[in-house]
C-alpha cells in the first residue's frame, strides 16, 4: 500500500515552552542519532515543532523529529508492505537508538510511561490521563556550561538507562509543577526532579554520544518521534531548577536537504549544518536530516586489481600509490570535483594521470610542503632495501614526474612514513635488519626535491612486529611512533624530536596497552591549547576489538594518556585526524564491510566518544586521508571530504570519497 503526503503530519504536542525573545541565543548540538541507526533509504525528518516553529508565526524553537522513507507514492512513516490499521512495529522510526547531543547532567526525567500501542493515536488527546505527562518518557539534561537544559521527549517505555533516570516512585508520576519560578521562567514537574533525593554531585553525568534511550510514542505524541528543545537554565534563590524561553538549535557535524515528495533524497543536494538553525519557513515544509559528520558517498576512483594502497591529498585532489596485480608500483593522480561552475562541490574523484614503476614489497606516500603537489614515496624495493623517491604531479594535468635525487639505504622489513616537522622532508620509522625500531629523517631539497640524510637516526633496542608514525608540529616538533612488540603484542609509544638539521633524538616512552595485533596512529595540533598536540592511536587487540586512545604530547615530548575508548570487532584499520578535535577510524567490520567511525574529544582531549558511523562495501584493506580543498575555500564545509583507499573483497583497489562536516572546534 502506498502512503500519501498526509502521513508526514506529526506531533503538535504542547510542551511548556514560551515565546522566544528576539535576543535569545542559539545553542550548538550534534544530532541525537547516528546514520547507522537507520536502514538504507530511511532519513530523519522535521518541519519544526508542529505549526509553532519560529519563522512560522508560532511560539517554540523546538523540533519534532521522526523517521521517513520514500515509497512510490511519496514519503511515508511506515515499513514496506504495511497496511492499516498500523502497529508500532510498522513505524520505521519507532525504537531508533538515540544519543546525547551535548555533555551535561540529568536534572529531571521519567522512563516507565507506556507507549501508545497505536502509532496513529495520541494517549494524551484531550488531556493526559493520571500518571502521564505531555513529555512522556524524557530526559532534561543540564549542559556542561550550566546555562542551558536539553529536553529529549516521548522516548520509548523502559529504554532510558536506569542509571540516567534513577527515579523510583511507587505513587507514579505526578504531573504538577514543583515551584512557581519568577516571571518568564518555568519550573520542573515535582515527581521528575532528581534534586529531590540526589546531591548536585550525584546527578547522573551524560557525555555527548552516550546512549539515552529509543525513539518512542509516549506522552502527548501524535506519532512516534523525538521532541528536542533547548532552554536557558538557572537555579532560583532556593536552588530550585528553572527554565526560560526555548532557543534556536544550531546543529553541527550533520547534513540536511528539503524533503520533496516527488522524489527520493538527492545524493548531491545535502547541505552541511554550519552552526545555524534549520531554515524552516512556512514555504519550506519538511527537511530530511543525515546525522553523521560523513555525508553522501561520491563517485569512486577505480584502480584495478592490486594491494598496498596509500592515499595522500593536495590542493587539487591527491595521489594514490599502490601495487598492481603484477607487484609493480603504480601512482595515479586525481582531482576532486567535476562541476563546471564555481564553487564546485560535487566531490567526485576523477583520475588525471598514472605512472608505473618497478616491483616493490611495501610503500608509504607522503605529501611534501615544498610545492602544492610534491610527494616523497618511501618503499621497500624488490631487493629489500629502504628507498625514498621524490615525485611531482603537475598542478593542472596531474602528470607525475619522478624527480632525480632518490636515496637508498640498507635492508628493512617494515616501514611507515610521515612529513618532517621542521623542514621539507619525510621521517621514516622502520624495522631494520636486526628486527628493531629505527627512526630516520630525510630532507627534500627546495626545487629539485633531491633526498638527503644529513642527521643522525634514533631508535629502540627492542624487536617489533608492526609500527606506525605521526608528525607532531606544535611547541614540540617531532614524531610519535607506535610499535607492536614481540612480547605479548604490547604497544609502545615513543616521541622523537626532529631538529632542523635532520637529527632524530629520542625523548619519551610510554606503554599504551598489551595484547594487541595491529596499530595505526594520527596526530592533531592545538588539541589542548595552541601549540599543544595530541595523538590518537588505533589498535586491534587479540580478540579482534578496536581500541582508540588519545595521548597528549608535551612541549618536551613527554607522553600522557588522555582517554581510552573501544568499539566492535575489526580487521584492517586506519586512523586520521579530521577537523579541530576529531578523529576518524576506518575499520573492517566483523561482517567484512568498511566502517568509518567518527570520534570526538572535548576541549581537554580527555573525553573521547563516538560521533558517527558510515558503512560501505566489503574490503580487506583501508587507508584514510582527509581533503580540505584550495586555500580560498578551506572554510567552506562542502569542500571537505574524507577519502578511503580500499582493497575490495574481490581484490580490486578503489578510492572512496564522502563529504565531511567535522566542526573545527567543539
Amino acid at each position: 500500500m502506498k502512503h500519501p503526503t498526509l502521513h508526514l503530519l506529526t506531533c503538535a504536542c504542547a510542551l511548556a515552552t514560551m515565546a522566544p525573545t528576539a535576543a535569545a541565543a542559539s545553542f550548538p548540538l550534534t544530532f541525537p542519532a547516528r546514520g547507522t541507526s537507520l536502514d538504507a533509504g530511511e532519513y530523519f525528518a522535521t518541519n519544526g515543532h508542529g505549526d509553532s516553529y519560529v519563522g512560522k508565526g508560532g511560539s517554540s524553537w523546538a523540533l519534532d523529529i521522526s523517521v521517513r522513507r520514500h515509497d512510490v507514492g511519496g514519503w511515508t512513516r511506515y515499513a514496506d508492505g504495511a497496511t492499516a490499521p498500523y502497529t508500532l512495529a510498522e513505524e520505521v522510526g519507532y525504537g531508533t537508538p538515540l544519543y546525547a547531543a551535548a555533555d551535561g547532567v540529568v536534572v529531571a526525567c521519567w522512563r516507565e510511561l507506556p507507549d501508545s500501542p497505536d502509532p496513529t493515536v495520541n494517549t494524551c488527546d484531550g488531556g493526559c490521563p493520571a500518571g502521564h505527562t505531555i513529555g512522556g518518557n524524557h530526559l532534561s539534561i543540564r549542559t556542561a556550561d550550566g546555562d542551558h537544559v536539553v529536553f529529549y521527549g516521548h522516548l520509548a517505555e523502559g529504554t532510558i538507562p536506569p542509571d540516567l533516570c534513577p527515579i523510583v516512585d511507587a505513587d507514579g508520576l505526578i504531573d504538577d509543577m514543583s515551584i512557581t519560578c519568577k516571571a518568564g521562567l518555568n519550573g520542573f514537574r515535582a515527581s521528575t526532579r532528581l534534586d529531590a533525593f540526589l546531591a548536585p554531585d550525584e546527578l547522573p553525568v551524560v557525555h555527548k554520544g552516550d546512549y539515552i534511550g529509543d525513539l518512542g510514542h509516549s506522552g502527548n505524541s501524535w506519532s512516534p518521534h523525538l521532541h528536542l528543545q533547548v532552554n536557558p537554565f538557572e537555579l532560583d534563590d532556593e536552588g530550585n531548577p528553572c527554565q526560560g524561553d526555548s532557543v534556536a538549535i544550531d546543529f553541527v557535524e550533520s547534513w540536511y536537504q528539503p524533503l520533496d515528495d516527488a522524489h527520493d533524497a538527492i545524493p548531491y543536494d545535502w547541505s552541511a549544518f554550519d552552526e545555524a538553525p534549520l531554515p524552516v519557513t512556512p514555504e519550506t515544509g519538511y527537511f530530511l536530516i543525515w546525522p553523521d559528520p560523513l555525508g553522501a558517498r561520491k563517485q569512486d576512483l577505480e584502480l584495478g586489481a592490486g594491494d598496498s594502497i596509500d592515499v595522500e591529498t593536495d590542493v587539487q585532489g591527491g595521489v594514490v600509490a599502490y601495487r598492481n596485480s603484477g607487484g609493480n608500483l603504480r601512482l595515479t593522480s586525481f582531482s576532486i570535483g567535476t562541476g563546471t561552475g564555481f564553487p564546485d562541490d560535487t566531490g567526485d574523484l576523477v583520475a588525471q594521470a598514472t605512472r608505473t614503476e618497478g616491483a616493490v614489497q611495501a610503500l608509504d606516500l607522503v605529501k611534501l610542503p615544498v610545492n602544492e603537489r610534491d610527494y616523497a614515496l618511501v618503499i621497500r624495493g624488490s631487493n629489500g632495501n629502504l628507498k625514498v623517491i621524490p615525485y611531482r604531479a603537475d598542478y593542472a594535468s596531474g602528470a607525475i614526474t619522478r624527480m632525480p635525487g632518490s636515496r637508498e639505504d640498507g635492508p628493512v622489513s617494515l616501514l611507515a612514513a610521515s612529513p618532517s616537522p621542521t623542514h621539507s622532508g619525510v621521517v621514516v620509522a622502520v624495522r631494520d635488519d636486526d628486527g628493531k625500531l629505527k627512526v630516520i629523517d630525510y630532507v627534500a631539497a627546495a626545487g629539485t626535491l633531491a633526498i638527503t640524510r644529513p642527521g643522525s637516526s634514533a631508535g629502540a633496542n627492542k624487536e617489533i612486529v608492526d609500527v606506525a608514525i605521526a608528525t607532531v608540529d606544535g611547541n614540540f616538533q617531532g614524531v610519535v611512533t607506535a610499535e607492536v612488540g614481540t612480547f605479548a603484542g604490547s604497544v609502545t609509544l615513543r616521541s622523537f624530536e626532529v631538529t632542523a638539521g635532520g637529527d632524530v633524538i629520542a625523548r619519551d616512552t610510554a606503554l599504551a596497552t598489551s595484547m594487541i595485533g595491529d596499530v595505526e596512529i594520527a596526530a592533531v595540533d592545538g588539541l589542548l591549547f595552541p601549540g599543544m598536540a595530541a595523538v590518537a592511536v588505533a589498535m586491534r587487540d587479540n580478540a579482534g576489538k578496536l581500541r582508540l586512545q588519545t595521548w597528549a604530547v608535551a612541549n618536551n615530548g613527554a607522553l600522557s594518556l588522555l582517554d581510552d575508548a573501544a568499539a566492535g570487532t575489526t580487521g584492517a584499520l586506519d586512523v586520521v585526524a579530521v577537523g579541530g578535535r576529531d578523529f576518524a577510524t576506518g575499520v573492517r567490520s566483523s561482517g567484512g564491510d568498511l566502517l568509518t567511525i567518527s570520534w570526538a574529544t572535548d576541549w581537554a582531549g580527555d573525553d573521547l566518544r563516538r560521533a558517527g558511523t558510515a558503512e560501505a562495501g566489503a574490503i580487506t584493506q583501508v587507508d584514510l586521508a582527509s581533503f580540505h580543498g584550495t586555500p580560498a575555500v578551506t572554510s567552506q564545509a562542502r569542500y571537505k571530504h574524507l577519502l578511503a583507499g580500499v582493497r575490495t573483497e574481490g581484490g580490486d583497489l578503489k578510492v572512496l570519497s564522502q563529504g565531511a562536516n567535522y566542526a573545527p572546534w567543539h
